[in-house]
């Protein structure tokens, strides 16, 4: 599902299926993006990624066609902005 689909699905608030990725492998999140899910979550908060990592997973991500989200840090306007 690209961005936008996945963007006017969600304000639509229709159900949509994910996966949660914590680990630091673009080739992981790019397999999982390409089996169907609406969306891949690369969890920053409880997962081994940096910076590089997260930009390498949307990256994988989008190559594969889904939508991709980062789950940040709670009150971390550092990781806010770079998600951004």
């Amino acid at each position: 599902m690209v961005a936008m689909h996945f963007a006017a699905a969600l304000r639509s608030r229709h159900a949509l299926i994910g996966y949660w990725v914590t680990s630091d492998s673009p080739a992981i999140a790019e397999r999982l993006a390409s089996v169907g899910y609406d969306y891949i979550c690369l969890d920053v908060q409880h997962g081994l990624l940096d910076y590089p990592g997260v930009l390498h997973g949307l990256t994988a991500v989008a190559a594969a066609g889904a939508a991709g989200i980062v789950r940040v840090p709670p009150g971390d306007p550092a990781w806010i902005g770079r998600a951004l």
